[in-house]
């Protein structure tokens, strides 16, 4: 049995765990393997070492300079754009359009500030946790609104009567160089 020795930085050894899968490229191919055990103490650059077990006939040899990944959970998260983002007084908040039924049979939206957390930022999309996936939101132009503001809301003319939907932003991995022995 080899072991992948990966430096990681305490920061991010402190979200791995025993038992936890890593991807390790050897050879031109990735190997899966598994983490054995953390060392509980910092090596002279202050990297915990993370101890990776790969099979025998995983291609590696002793002494070998490998790279590779740890694999976490994948979670979902509703995802929205950036610009749909509103500072105020150090948090985060959205427009939330809270739709109702008129006399006139037409939907109308009451606008609501509602905070939220945000988990990442992956290119334009903020991934959040706290906002349900159907809840309809204002995407631009949220500085131009106040709370319980009532609005029609129309896409290519049509009056919008049910929630839209965004998909989660990609799991995130987190890259590491070490070696074998």
């Amino acid at each position: 049995m080899l072991e992948w020795q990966a430096a990681v930085p305490p920061a991010d050894a402190a979200n791995i765990h025993v038992g936890q899968t890593a991807s390790v490229e050897i050879a031109g191919r990735q190997v899966i393997g598994g983490v054995a055990r953390l060392s509980p103490v910092t090596n002279d650059s202050r990297d915990i070492t993370v101890h990776v077990r790969l099979l025998r006939d995983s291609g590696a040899s002793a002494g070998m300079y490998q790279s590779g990944e740890f694999l976490f959970d994948a979670q979902r998260y509703n995802a929205i754009p950036l610009s749909a983002l509103m500072g105020l007084d150090g948090y985060d908040y959205v427009w939330q359009l809270i739709p109702n039924i008129g006399d006139d049979g037409r939907t109308y939206h009451q606008v609501k500030r509602r905070q939220i957390t945000i988990i990442t930022q992956q290119d334009n999309q903020v991934a959040i946790d706290d906002l349900p996936q159907s809840d309809l939101i204002v995407a631009t132009s949220a500085s131009f609104l106040d709370d319980d503001l009532v609005i029609v809301v129309t896409i290519n003319g049509q009056d919008v009567d049910h929630n839209q939907t965004s998909k989660a932003p990609k799991p995130a991995l987190n890259p590491s160089h070490g070696n074998t022995r």
